[in-house]
């Protein structure tokens, strides 16, 4: 049998250990909360990390294979151009090589007409010389023959002399002169009428002296005699005449072979003009060629240098453009970043709030702890302190790199970047002879000194694509655009 005394007593404490059990239900509810809660921003946490990983990973690949595809562009246009200017430089030598060859095979031909008519005009000469001597044997054997047949009759001395001069007339023509054949004809009639005037004078003579031979023979004898002496004379005068016909002939022909001679002296200082003029118009046309070819080069020259140049400032201004839409996209990313981390601190002091809560019900028991709750609380607390370690180790990073981005294949990328400090860039472009640099914003302001590879530069201004700087190290001008 109880006693009524302790009722009361036995009524409190089972109602406090019903209070008790609903707050280690309560507590372990909770504790399960946070184990979910902890487990889904572990998971979350780990899924960002992963899907930034993958973004990263994406972005690097996609920036390699542009840098890859930009430098293959690169080197193939390098090639186009080497083998193009190679192409024509092998064109331009077989032109210069097919000129060279016909200037000698024109040489060559020049050399053998002049050889030919050099020939031709020792042939011609050697012909005429032999001619003539046949002629001076010819004439020298009508000498003798007219010497041996002085004594003849006058008939036949002027047959013959009319005999010698036709074959001398004859010859004469077949040589060279054919115009004085009229000359010979109408002289050689003359001699005949001459001859024939003899003839009827020594018929008439002859007539005579049969009239008179009956009156004296001897009359008639020395009459005939005086016609033979007479005639004589008549034959000599005709040979002399002959003679000296003869000698204006070869006088003649000597004044022909001479103004020959002259004619073709003539023709050929003429000729040689004409070549030199050639030779010379020739050269002046080679030399017009050569100053064009040296122009044209020039002017390629200049226009591949404008359009490099012009090319390098439309990479500076494509590499300053796309640099600054990597800039946009990354500090996108870093707001990204910090807008999840933000998130993940909320629930992380949303869980700390939790474990403050669970601790405090906790501590409403007896003091005591139940070993896994502690276990629990610890872990919150372990993550807690991770993540804080965490964020101070990249803020520690980000400090002692300056903020520093990776280097992609533009002219140049930031070195430091600071909340109001100005941006330092270091030039990544323009390996072989530098970026170009004008002294004003505008494209047609004059170019400078080209910076070099690896200068580092300091931020003046900017204005769209086009960036204003000053020179911290390197080589290149102290400031440009």
């Amino acid at each position: 049998m109880k006693c009524p005394c302790f009722q009361g007593v036995a009524s409190t404490r089972g109602k406090h250990g019903s209070n008790k059990s609903t707050d280690d239900q309560k507590a372990l509810q909770l504790e399960e909360e946070a184990r979910a809660k902890l487990k889904a921003f572990q998971e979350t946490k780990q899924r960002q990390d992963e899907e930034t990983k993958r973004l990263r990973e994406r972005e690097l690949a996609a920036e390699k294979k542009k840098a890859d595809e930009e430098a293959a562009a690169l080197v193939k246009a390098e090639e186009d151009r080497i083998a193009e200017e190679q192409r024509k430089a092998a064109q331009q030598a077989e032109e210069q090589r097919r000129a060279e060859e016909k200037a000698k095979l024109q040489e060559e031909a020049e050399r053998q007409r002049v050889a030919e008519a050099k020939r031709r005009a020792d042939e011609a000469e050697a012909k005429r010389r032999f001619e003539e001597a046949e002629a001076k044997k010819k004439a020298e054997e009508e000498a003798d023959a007219k010497k041996q047949a002085e004594e003849a009759e006058a008939r036949h001395k002027a047959e013959e002399a009319a005999a010698a001069k036709r074959r001398a007339e004859e010859e004469e023509a077949a040589a060279k002169k054919r115009a004085e054949e009229a000359e010979a004809q109408r002289k050689a009639e003359e001699a005949a009428a001459a001859k024939r005037q003899a003839e009827e004078e020594a018929e008439a003579q002859r007539r005579k002296a049969a009239e008179e031979a009956a009156a004296a023979q001897r009359q008639a004898e020395e009459e005939a005699e005086a016609q033979r002496r007479k005639a004589a004379e008549e034959a000599a005068a005709a040979k002399r005449q002959a003679e000296e016909e003869e000698e204006a002939q070869r006088k003649a022909a000597e004044e022909a072979a001479a103004a020959k001679r002259r004619a073709e002296e003539e023709a050929e200082a003429q000729r040689l003009k004409a070549a030199a003029e050639e030779a010379a118009k020739k050269q002046a046309e080679e030399d017009a060629e050569a100053k064009r070819h040296a122009l044209a080069k020039e002017e390629a020259e200049r226009v591949a240098k404008q359009r490099k140049a012009e090319e390098e400032e439309k990479e500076q201004e494509a590499a300053a453009k796309k640099q600054a839409e990597e800039e946009a996209a990354a500090k996108q990313r870093a707001e990204a970043v910090a807008e999840a981390r933000g998130k993940a601190n909320e629930d992380v002091e949303k869980g700390k709030k939790f474990m403050d809560v669970v601790e405090q019900a906790t501590q409403k028991n007896n003091g005591t702890e139940d070993p896994k709750k502690l276990l629990l609380r610890k872990a919150v607390e372990e993550a807690v302190a991770k993540k804080k370690a965490e964020q101070a180790t990249e803020e520690s990073q980000k400090k002692r790199g300056g903020g520093r981005e990776p280097k992609k294949r533009a002219s140049a990328t930031p070195a430091a970047s600071s909340v109001g400090e100005a941006k330092t860039w270091e030039v990544t472009g323009g390996k072989q002879g530098g970026i170009v640099v004008r002294s004003g914003k505008e494209l047609s302001t004059p170019e400078l000194e080209r910076l070099a590879c690896g200068a580092v530069v300091q931020e003046l201004s900017r204005e769209g694509n086009r960036l204003q700087f000053s020179l911290l190290s390197g080589k290149g001008p102290s400031e440009g655009w």
